[in-house]
């Protein structure tokens, strides 16, 4: 995942550099239309792809597979895009429009992306790996890329009349571009490989679980995890999860996180966000009412 970031970073970092430059030049535009157009389009894209991009993935299903694949598709549609863009478009007017549909695209992958890096590691690694993630990103992809690209077009253009100079920013651009298809081809390996891979929010699950059950008293099944995320490996977890749902199904008072939550009606919840005691939604503990039902309720026979 993070190879194919930081190709598809790369690629985000000439655009925002080189872009309005290029769209001048093959254009031949003057003042500073460009330089809005191209911050306008970006901006657009950048907040609607995002949204778009989580979305699909809830619709799909929040899953390590679905997340690869909306990458994955999202890459290859927004390169077909932006090489028509700059190779075939004979106006700015369909450039812009090319080139947006192209970044609304690529933006797509913002949500699932970052999804990937969280889903992949244990719970106390996130803020490390996500933290690692975007240095690398940054250091190896928007960072180098633009004056690369500025080399590969100083080279292009050496020696050709100012018309042709000026084009051979088609071919810069789209070959830049073309770290896309890897990004993409990345992407659709991590959708395969993700198959076998472990989600770690299970082991979030079971901890929420455990906390449950110790904070009521309650008998674990033998062998359940006990707040040790990393003692959630083995083959037997839904089954533990199972249960210890099962058991703590009897408990009301208090709604806790995703997935193993317990209903004030007794049952347990289902992709709940944290609700807190239902008679005292403003406290992070349940209220007295509360706390004296759950004791009556464990000592009625």
């Amino acid at each position: 995942m993070c190879a194919a970031y930081i190709m598809y970073t790369a690629v985000l970092g000439v655009y925002a550099f080189w872009g309005p430059k290029a769209g001048k030049r093959i254009y031949h535009m003057s003042g500073e239309s460009a330089d809005v157009i191209f911050g306008g389009v970006t901006v657009i894209t950048g907040v609607f792809g995002s949204l778009g991009g989580g979305l699909v993935l809830d619709a799909l299903g929040s899953t390590l597979v679905n997340a690869n694949i909306v990458c994955g598709v999202s890459v290859f549609v927004g390169l077909v895009l932006v090489l028509i863009a700059f190779l075939a478009a004979r106006n700015f007017t369909i450039f812009i429009v090319l080139f947006g549909l192209g970044e609304l695209a690529l933006f797509m992958i913002q949500a699932p992306v970052n999804a990937i890096g969280m889903w992949s590691v244990p719970a106390a690694l996130r803020p490390l790996a996500i933290s690692m993630v975007t240095v690398s990103i940054h250091l190896l992809g928007d960072v180098p890329s633009p004056p690369l690209v500025g080399a590969l077009q100083s080279a292009l253009e050496r020696c050709k009349p100012h018309d042709q100079a000026d084009q051979q920013w088609r071919v810069s651009m789209s070959v830049i571009s073309l770290l896309l298809f890897f990004s993409g081809c990345m992407f659709a390996r991590g959708s395969f490989v993700s198959r076998k891979a472990k989600d770690y929010r299970k082991d979030d699950d079971l901890v929420v679980v455990a906390s449950v059950a110790e904070e009521h008293h309650l008998h674990l099944p033998h062998g359940t995890p006990h707040q040790h995320p990393g003692h959630l490996n083995g083959p037997n977890d839904h089954e533990h999860q199972s249960q210890v749902s099962h058991g703590l199904g009897h408990t009301k008072g208090v709604v806790y996180s995703r997935g193993l939550g317990i209903l004030d009606n007794g049952d347990v919840a289902g992709d709940q966000q944290p609700l807190l005691d239902p008679e005292d939604p403003g406290s992070s503990q349940p209220s007295p009412a509360g706390s004296s039902r759950q004791q009556s309720m464990q000592q009625a026979p």
